[in-house]
């Protein structure tokens, strides 16, 4: 049985988990769509956020550490399995998914690279077609030969059609 459901206009933040290295001022949109392969237990979905603002980007230099601050707008694009279990009006999920991240950053250039996220969250159904979440994914990207692991939590809106 196929059913689709769509969280949009979801309000997230992306928290650097290399607080060191980087410091992220950042406005975020983070949008999913999801096709079930089952309705009740595990589903396929397409991830999709925006990031926007600036950020310290570490650059080569004699030194170990070494920033500049730039303005960006990252994308990431992920897919794969979610699986999910109905508790009365909650339902609590965990998702794998991997694609790619594209991001600009003024005066650095632009890069493309190999994106994944782990995480999960809770719905909350409030009237049956229409459900609160809370999310949070450990998301993983390797922008200009460097790694970056960063914490996204993210709460919405979810419409079930």
């Amino acid at each position: 049985m196929l059913s689709n459901e769509e969280a949009s206009g979801r309000l997230s933040v992306q928290i650097d988990a290399d607080f060191a290295a980087m410091e992220a001022n950042l406005r975020n949109l983070h949008v999913e769509r999801r096709a079930a392969v089952r309705a009740r237990t595990a589903a396929i979905v397409a991830d999709f956020d925006g990031h926007y603002g600036s950020q310290n980007f570490p650059v080569g230099c004699p030194s170990p550490v070494c920033t500049t601050n730039v303005d960006i707008t990252e994308h990431n694009a992920l897919f794969g399995p979610r699986v999910s279990a109905s508790i009365g009006k909650f339902r609590p999920f965990g998702e794998v998914l991997i694609g790619i991240g594209h991001i600009h950053a003024s005066g650095l250039d632009s890069d493309t690279s190999f994106a994944t996220a782990v995480g999960g969250g809770i719905d909350y159904h409030v009237i049956k077609p229409i459900a609160v979440r809370f999310e949070g994914d450990y998301v993983s990207t390797r922008f200009f030969g460097t790694t970056q692991n960063n914490v996204r939590l993210s709460t919405g809106i979810v419409f079930r059609f």
